[in-house]
């Protein structure tokens, strides 16, 4: 037993684990949040009956991979840029 708890040096452990940290590193760059202009095309895209705002994080998570959050983020910054409104109601 005690030959094979030596078998890797603290060494070989940090490689392991900084191997590990680029992995997670690497992806997590990949997921950035969409630029406005690709939530504005993503918008589009979607079928204008029934569109929310889960709706639209959804179909921007399906197209970027990103995480909800980012999504939600995404959307909160077009809605401020002023490229996506809320719709008035008609009874109002």
């Amino acid at each position: 037993m005690s030959d094979t708890s030596s078998a890797l040096s603290p060494r070989d452990d940090e490689q392991l684990y900084d191997s590990g940290q680029s992995a997670v590193a690497q992806r997590r760059r990949l997921l950035r949040r969409p630029t406005l202009t690709e939530t504005e095309r993503i918008a589009r895209d979607c079928p204008p009956e029934g569109l929310s705002v889960p709706v639209l994080v959804q179909a921007i998570r399906h197209e970027t991979g990103c995480s909800r959050a980012t999504a939600y983020r995404a959307v909160a910054d077009a809605f401020a840029a002023g490229i996506l409104r809320r719709k008035e109601n008609a009874a109002s």
